[in-house]
Order: C-alpha cells, then sequence, then structure tokens
C-alpha cells in the first residue's frame, strides 16, 4: 500500500499481486506526479479506479492516469459537480470507453 505525497491532496495506490487499486488523485497539478510514481512501481496498468468524491483534490489528476494508463473500471459516486475538473474526468472516462459502478449511497 502506498500513500503518494502529494501535498494536502489524496492519493493511495494498492499492489496486491497482479491487482493494482487507486483511490483518488490529488489535485489538477499531481496528475504527472501521480504517473511518475506508479510508473516507477512498473505499474502496466489499473484494475481498479475509486473516486471517492468529486472534488477537485480527490479527482483532479485522474484524467491524466486514466490518459496514461489502461484502467478497468472506475467505482464513483454518482454525483458530479459542474466543474473543469469533473468535465475533465467524465471525458477522460467516456474517450477510453471505461466501466463505472457507482455505489448504493
Amino acid at each position: 500500500m502506498h500513500f503518494i505525497d502529494v501535498g494536502q491532496a489524496d492519493v493511495i495506490f494498492i499492489n496486491y499481486g497482479d491487482l493494482d487499486i487507486l483511490i483518488d488523485g490529488g489535485n489538477n497539478s499531481d496528475g504527472d506526479q501521480i504517473v511518475s510514481y506508479l510508473e516507477s512501481l512498473n505499474t502496466d496498468d489499473i484494475e481498479l479506479m475509486v473516486a471517492t468524491h468529486p472534488h477537485e483534490d480527490h479527482i483532479g489528476g485522474l484524467d491524466i492516469v486514466i490518459d496514461r494508463f489502461e484502467v478497468e473500471k472506475i467505482i464513483k459516486p454518482a454525483l458530479s459537480e459542474n466543474t473543469k475538473t469533473c468535465k475533465d474526468f467524465e471525458l477522460a472516462i467516456s474517450r477510453k470507453n471505461i466501466p463505472v459502478e457507482n455505489p448504493a449511497q
């Protein structure tokens, strides 16, 4: 389990054998740092990405990660916000046609 230091934002990476899980993606400016960290671990893909909620300090860098890695599935709340950060995240998901699951509230 890795707690990636991106300042005040949140990013957790769990590498469990062939299962790679990324929880949250920091701020908008953190995407490249997260990608570099994952590449340093020889991460080839992400089986599960979890976005805990749609605030910029949790999903900001996820669009960059999605663009750079194959992501098999995303779990995120159904709610979203009308922000550029949310739009960038949703566009990245759509571009890669990644299956999304919304947990029951």
